[in-house]
């Protein structure tokens, strides 16, 4: 029984392997596409764009203050970490090793903006300031490529923000 069962084994991995990216026992140690039979998928990050000191809209007001007539001062906000789109199952360790993106920033800012004076129907908003990455992932598998849609990353600075007035 357990003999018939190393071969059902074998057999499973020499079918279903290739399928979902193990390598056969002769691919072991492979690395590149065309040995193995081209069976172990192949990412590449391409169209790799960086804009540093963006205004992170996407991650939504941090902090408001209002005063109709007066002033204001936004001192305490709420943080923000690193946001990464991911596609064809990779991971957001992966994916940010691949467009040099710190997974693990955090913004926790201690910065003080302080608002003109506000007329009625104005807010005072701020923003997190940080990396803002577009990518898209390149799969290459048993011959065939395929491109993710657009992907972004937002990688927030520490204690930056970007304070603005709003209307209401």
């Amino acid at each position: 029984m357990r003999r018939w069962r190393a071969v059902l084994a074998a057999v499973v991995l020499a079918v279903v392997g290739p399928l979902v990216g193990v390598p056969s026992a002769e691919g072991a140690g492979c690395t590149t596409p065309s040995c193995a039979g081209g069976t172990v998928p192949r990412y590449k990050f391409i169209n790799v764009t960086t804009k540093r000191q963006a205004t992170l809209w996407s991650m939504g007001v941090i902090a408001s203050c209002r005063n109709n007539g007066g002033t204001c001062s936004i001192q305490r906000v709420r943080s923000r970490s690193t946001t990464v789109g991911t596609s064809f199952g990779l991971s957001v360790k992966t994916v940010s090793a691949g467009i040099n993106v710190s997974r693990t920033a955090t913004s926790s800012t201690a910065v003080t903006c302080n608002s003109p004076k506000l007329r009625r129907g104005q807010i005072y908003r701020a923003y997190v300031m940080g990396i803002y990455k577009t990518y898209r992932i390149r799969r290459t598998y048993a011959g065939h490529t395929k491109t993710s849609s657009l992907l972004r990353a937002y990688q927030p600075y520490k204690t930056s923000i970007h304070c603005r007035v709003e209307k209401l």
